[in-house]
C-alpha cells in the first residue's frame, strides 16, 4: 500500500544508494518485460509473424507480431539471438 500511495518514498537503500517505489517499479518492468533467446523458427503469415525464442532456462517465448509496414533491415535467421520486449499493457501474456 505504501508503494501505491506514497511512490516517491525510498522503497530501499543499498551500497549504490536510495531508490524509490517509482524506481524500483520501473527497473523491475524493465527486466521482466525483455527476454533474450536463439531464434528457433518462424513462420509468416502476411498480416503477422509468429516468431519462437528458446530462451536460456530452455523455456520457448511464442511472439506474434503484426506486419505493419515494410522494414529495410536485414531479416532474422534461424539460430540468430535476439531480443523480444513488451510494453506494460501488452495484450496477452499465456505462462501454458
Amino acid at each position: 500500500i505504501a508503494a501505491i500511495r506514497h511512490r516517491d518514498r525510498i522503497a530501499l537503500i543499498d551500497d549504490r544508494g536510495a531508490v524509490s517505489f517509482t524506481q524500483l517499479e520501473s527497473r523491475s518492468n524493465a527486466v521482466a518485460n525483455e527476454w533474450r533467446g536463439t531464434l528457433q523458427d518462424m513462420a509468416y503469415f502476411g498480416s503477422y509473424t509468429i516468431y519462437r525464442l528458446a530462451t536460456a532456462s530452455g523455456k520457448i517465448l511464442s511472439i506474434s507480431a503484426s506486419n505493419t509496414e515494410r522494414h529495410n533491415l536485414a531479416p532474422l535467421q534461424v539460430g540468430d539471438t535476439a531480443w523480444a520486449s513488451w510494453s506494460e499493457s501488452a495484450p496477452v501474456i499465456l505462462t501454458s
